[in-house]
Parts: C-alpha cells; structure tokens; sequence
C-alpha cells in the first residue's frame, strides 16, 4: 500500500542509508552547511549572517519563501554525531523547540519481533 508523503517533518525524519562515505566526511559537509546554509536550503546568500560565539553558533538568514528574517543558536556535538538548531525570538532569546540533526553509523537488521518493538516505545512514556 501507498502512504502519502507528509507535508511537514514533524517529530522527524530519516534517510536512506548513506554509502561509501567515510563518517568524518559525512560530518564535516555537514558542519560547512552551517556556515554555508544557501548550499542546503533555500535562503539568500548575501543575507547569512555566521558568528562564532560561545559555546554556539548563531546564524541570521533570510528565508526566500517567506522573506522572514531567522536566526537561530547552533551547537555542535561531534562526539554524538549531532547538531542542534533552536530557533530565537526577534530579540535573539533562544526559543524552546530544539531541532537535532544527527548522523548515526550503526544500524543493525534487529530480528525481534515487530510487535515487541511496537510495545517498547509507549512503555517507555509511562
């Protein structure tokens, strides 16, 4: 059966595996979309504003689809893989929704039953 593409991301999203790329490499194009975000979303070019700051990363930048003006607090964590986003208000306080990009190396083809692992995830919010 067909599903029909989600029109937002949500609580998130995962890629197809990614092959023949050593981890550091991934990550390393990865940290220079930070600093260059035109080379990954749409944005003006001549309105990214990088500053290295303490502890994070801040990056002002305008959006071409709504020609809103963002700015937001990156950090990232090479020992976890990670890299967070969190949006800021107009007057540069960080907001409170945190997004996490995070490139993992290690998938395994885990043969428990599908049921079981359906089971795990509401246990775990109890």
């Amino acid at each position: 059966m067909d599903s029909v593409p989600p029109t937002v991301v949500g609580y998130g999203i995962t890629s197809d595996p990614i092959r023949n790329a050593l981890y550091d490499a991934v990550f390393a194009a990865t940290q220079l979309t930070v600093k260059e975000s035109w080379q990954t979303i749409n944005v003006e070019k001549s309105g990214c504003i990088v500053q290295d700051c303490n502890g994070y990363i801040q990056q002002t930048m305008t959006l071409r689809a709504s020609g809103e003006r963002v700015t937001e607090r990156i950090t990232i964590n090479e020992e976890m893989g990670e890299i967070n986003y969190i949006k800021c208000d107009a007057s540069g306080k960080p907001g409170v929704v945190e997004c996490v990009f995070a490139i993992h190396t290690l998938r395994v083809h885990w043969k428990a039953p599908y049921q079981m692992a359906q089971d795990t995830f509401p246990t775990l919010c109890r």
